[in-house]
C-alpha cells in the first residue's frame, strides 16, 4: 500500500468520524432528555400517589378492586366479567398482600399505568420521525400530563392508552414492513390493550388497517409486503385476544368480545324508557359474594335499543352523534391552551393537501387520521369523559411539533429563531393545562375529602358492630359498603323515606341535607345513628354523610 492510498483512507476516516460525532452526540442528548423525563415522572408519581393514596376518584375503581380480590381468592366465577377488562385487576392482585388498603394497590397500578403511557408516547413520537428536540419536548409534556391523570381516575384508560401507543408505535416503524418479530409484538400489544378495555378490540383492527393504507399511500412499498404485515399483525392480535374471548364466551354461553359497548350505547338512548344503569333507579340485591351488581352488568335488565328500530330512534342517534362530536372536540381542545393540538391536526390535513410525497416526508400528518379513528368510535355511545381520549394526546403533541417544523424551514445559518419560538409556544401550550391539573393533584379536593370521610365512617360503623347491607348515598354509599365488605343495594329512584323503606337494607346512607334528613328523623322506621357514631352533635354535623338503621316492617324480613 503506497503513501497516497494511506492518506486517502485517513482523510475518508476523518470525514466519516466528523459526520458521526454530531449524530452520536444528538443520540446521547436524546437518551438523556428522555431518561430525565422518566426520572422526573417517577418522582412526581411517588409524591402525587402518596398525597392521593386515599382518593377514590371514580366508582369504577371499586369494581376493579373487587374483581382483583376475587382473582386473589381464586373465585373466578365472580372475577370474570364481560363489562370490565381484566388486566387492571390482574395488576392489582400482587400488591393486595403488601398494602393496608386495596385502594393503595390500585394507586400503585395507576402510577405504573402512567409509566406505560409515557413509554407509549415516546414510541409514537420517535416513530413519527420527529426531530430529537421534538421527541424530548413531547416526552416531557406527556410525562407531566400523565402524572396528573394518574390520580384523576381509578380505571384502566391510562394503561390502555399506553399499550395502544406502544402498539401503534410498532406499526408506525419502518421495521414493521419487513420484520416478522415487530409484527408479532405489535399484535400482542394490541391484544394486551384489549385485555385492559374492550374498546381496544375494534380500534386495533381499524387503526392497523388505516396505518397500512397510509403506508401504501406514502411509500413505494409493494402492496404484497403491506398486506402480509397487516395480516400477520391482525392474526397475532386475534390469536392472543381469543384467550379472553373464549373465557367470556364460555361464561355467557354466546360469542362475547365485550359487553361494555352495547351497554354504553343503551344508557344514552331515547328517554321513552329508563335506560340508565338499573342500580341508579332501583334497589337490587347483588349476587352472593359481590357488593354490587355493577361488578358485572352484562346480564342486567337494560332496555336496549337500536337506531334501526324506528325513525325516532334514528333521529335520536343522529342527535347523539352531533352532541358527542361537540364533546369530543371540547376534550381535544382542552388538552392544550387555545386548542393548539386539535388545530394542528386539522391544519395538517387541510393545508397544502397532503400529496403522496407529503405523506411520506411529513409523517406528522398521519396523526389526524389516527385521532379521527380513536375518537369516532365513541360518537354513537357514551362519550362524556376526557379519559376516553388519552390515546389521542401524543398525536396532538406530535402534530403541533410537526406543524412548527413545517412552518419554519431550516435556514443555512444553523440558528432558527422562528422554530425556537414555535417550539416554545407548543411547550407552553401543553404545559399550562398539565401543570394546572398537576397542581390540583396536591390540593385537598372535595372528592379526596369525601373518600377519607367515607372510609372513616365505615370504620366507625364496624367499631360499633353496625355492619349490614347498605343502600343510598350514591358514590359515597357504595364506598362505605366497599370499605365494610358489605353488599350495596343501590341508590333508588328518589331519595325519600318511602323509597328507602322498600330497599330491605340494614343501613341507609344519605347526604346530610334537608329536607330528607328531617323526613327520616321523624319516621319511626329509621333510627338515627349519629349519637352512636359521633361524640357530639357538632362533630356529627361536620360529616357530610348521615347513617340510619332501617327497622323492617316484618321482623323476619332480614
Amino acid at each position: 500500500m503506497d503513501i497516497s492510498e494511506i492518506k486517502i483512507r485517513k482523510d475518508a476516516d476523518e470525514v466519516i468520524s466528523s459526520e458521526a460525532v454530531p449524530g452520536l452526540l444528538m443520540n446521547r442528548l436524546l437518551l438523556v432528555g428522555i431518561a430525565s423525563a422518566f426520572l422526573c415522572q417517577v418522582v412526581l408519581l411517588i409524591l402525587v400517589g402518596w398525597q392521593n393514596r386515599d382518593l377514590l376518584s371514580h366508582t369504577d375503581g371499586i369494581f376493579y378492586m373487587r374483581i382483583a380480590s376475587y382473582y386473589a381468592m381464586g373465585n373466578f366465577d365472580l372475577a370474570i366479567s364481560g363489562y370490565w377488562g381484566p388486566l387492571y385487576s390482574w395488576l392489582i392482585v400482587p400488591f393486595l398482600g403488601f398494602v393496608e388498603k386495596p385502594l393503595y394497590a390500585a394507586r400503585i397500578v395507576m402510577g405504573l399505568s402512567a409509566v406505560v403511557f409515557l413509554f407509549g408516547c415516546v414510541s409514537i413520537l420517535r416513530n413519527l420521525e420527529l426531530q430529537p428536540w421534538g421527541v424530548i419536548a413531547g416526552t416531557w409534556i406527556s410525562a407531566l400530563a400523565s402524572v396528573a391523570w394518574s390520580v384523576e381516575s381509578n380505571n384502566p384508560d391510562l394503561l390502555m392508552s399506553g399499550l395502544m401507543g406502544l402498539a401503534i408505535g410498532r406499526v408506525l416503524s419502518p421495521r414493521w414492513l419487513r420484520s416478522r418479530s415487530t409484527q408479532v409484538v405489535a399484535g400482542t400489544l394490541w391484544a394486551t390493550a384489549y385485555f385492559a378495555k374492550g374498546v381496544a378490540f375494534p380500534l386495533a383492527i381499524t387503526v392497523i388497517c388505516a396505518l397500512a393504507a397510509l403506508w401504501g399511500i406514502s411509500r413505494t412499498v409493494e402492496k404484497k409486503i403491506i398486506i402480509q404485515s397487516t395480516a400477520t399483525t391482525i392474526a397475532i392480535f386475534l390469536i392472543v385476544s381469543s384467550v379472553w374471548i373464549s373465557v367470556l364466551s364460555f361464561k355467557y354461553h354466546r360469542l362475547v368480545i365485550s359487553t361494555s359497548g352495547r351497554i354504553n350505547h343503551t344508557i344514552v338512548g331515547p328517554s321513552d324508557k329508563e335506560r340508565y344503569h338499573p342500580d341508579f333507579y332501583a334497589f337490587i340485591v347483588p349476587e352472593k359474594g359481590r357488593i354490587s351488581v355493577c361488578e358485572d352488568l352484562s346480564n342486567m335488565p337494560y332496555h336496549y335499543w337500536s337506531p334501526f328500530d324506528n325513525l325516532e330512534y334514528a333521529k335520536h342517534q343522529m342527535k347523539l352523534i352531533y352532541f358527542n362530536a361537540e364533546k369530543v372536540i371540547k376534550h381535544l381542545l382542552g388538552f392544550s391552551s387555545m386548542g393548539l393540538g386539535f388545530i394542528s391536526i386539522i391544519l395538517g390535513l387541510i393545508i397544502c393537501y397532503p400529496s403522496r410525497q407529503n405523506w411520506a416526508v411529513q409523517r406528522w400528518r398521519w396523526t389526524g387520521v389516527i385521532v379521527l379513528i380513536l375518537c369516532a368510535i365513541y360518537l354513537p355511545v357514551y362519550a362524556v369523559d376526557q379519559r376516553y381520549y388519552y390515546p389521542s394526546f401524543p398525536f396532538l403533541v406530535a402534530a403541533s411539533i410537526g406543524l412548527v417544523v413545517w412552518f419554519t424551514p431550516q435556514s443555512r445559518q444553523g440558528f432558527n429563531l422562528p422554530r425556537l419560538i414555535g417550539i416554545g409556544f407548543v411547550i407552553i401550550g401543553f404545559v399550562i393545562p398539565a401543570s394546572a391539573a398537576l397542581e390540583r393533584s396536591f390540593e385537598m379536593t372535595g372528592k379526596k375529602l369525601m373518600s377519607i370521610q367515607a372510609y372513616d365512617l365505615a370504620k366507625k360503623l364496624e367499631a360499633k358492630g353496625l355492619q349490614g347491607t347498605v343502600a343510598g348515598g350514591s358514590t359515597e354509599g357504595l364506598h362505605v359498603a366497599f370499605c365494610m365488605n358489605q353488599p350495596w343495594y343501590g341508590s333508588g329512584a328518589k331519595p325519600i323515606a318511602a323509597t328507602y323503606k322498600g330497599s330491605n337494607a340494614n343501613l341507609i346512607i344519605i347526604h346530610r341535607k334537608p329536607p330528607l334528613v328531617g323526613e327520616l328523623d321523624h319516621d319511626s322506621a329509621f333510627v338515627n345513628l349519629d349519637s352512636l357514631l359521633f361524640d357530639s352533635a357538632e362533630q356529627a354535623n361536620k360529616s357530610p354523610l348521615k347513617v340510619y338503621e332501617l327497622i323492617p316492617a316484618n321482623p323476619d324480613q332480614q
